[in-house]
């Protein structure tokens, strides 16, 4: 075979070669772009959330409601998320007669050897030493003797109960009258009741913008006063 028949066979060569090599770069083009988006669909990893734990518990939504008694919704005069004590009369209600917040506050009118009592109570799990704050407002008309106090009474666990109270004068008339104080539990607790006590008094006692929480507001009071002590004379006076 001469030379002119040979070469043919190396020009087919060199067209094989070129064909083989584009080839070769279209598939590593594709590898690549393959490699990215498969990359692209792992997931991205991304930071842990920060959790941020209250304590004590229930959350600050779940602590006292309807603390100035604008909120009525079946029209009983009674507001809600509040109950009463049995002792408590249609004369005994929310009114607009006289308000220190808001529209509302709540009326009871006291009767010499009677206690009388509105209630809200909570229910958590709380350590020893758990810190609490207490304070709200309250007007009186004419009338003398016995207490008034807005009162925490706190079931610790093993059924046991202990009573703390914020008192006001019992001489009126008094217009609106602010006190305020801490409470720091002696013992774990798993219920907390919040009660607006009239006992022994004769004459009307208003009561308004009532605050408990684990936290201070600025905007609700000022300077809160002395931790408050155990006054287990009221107790009773804390049920329905």
């Amino acid at each position: 075979m001469d030379s002119k028949s040979k070469l043919p066979i190396r020009h087919g060569s060199a067209h094989l070669a070129v064909v083989l090599m584009v080839l070769l770069v279209v598939g590593l083009v594709v590898a690549v772009v393959a490699s990215q988006k498969i990359t692209n669909l792992r997931p991205k990893a991304t930071e842990s959330p920060v959790t941020h734990i209250i304590s004590p518990t229930p959350p600050l939504s779940d602590w006292l409601k309807n603390r100035s008694f604008e909120e009525d919704s079946n029209r009983d005069e009674i507001p809600d998320f509040w109950r009463k004590s049995k002792t408590l009369t249609k004369s005994d209600r929310r009114t607009s007669v006289a308000n220190q917040d808001g529209n509302y506050s709540m009326l009871i009118n006291g009767q010499s050897g009677t206690s009388k009592s509105l209630l809200q109570t909570l229910s958590g799990s709380w350590k020893p030493g758990a810190q609490f704050y207490l304070s709200g407002w309250v007007k009186t008309g004419k009338g003398q003797g016995g207490k008034l106090s807005i009162a925490v009474k706190a079931r610790y666990a093993g059924g046991k109960q202990e009573t703390f109270a914020l008192d006001f004068s019992s001489k009126g008339p008094v217009e609106w009258t602010y006190r305020a104080g801490t409470l720091t539990l002696p013992k774990a607790a798993q219920e907390i009741t919040i009660g607006l006590v009239v006992k022994d008094h004769v004459g009307a006692v208003y009561f308004d913008n009532i605050y408990f929480d684990s936290t201070y507001t600025p905007g609700d009071s000022a300077k809160f006063e002395s931790a408050l002590t155990p006054d287990d004379s009221i107790t009773s006076s804390l049920s329905e």
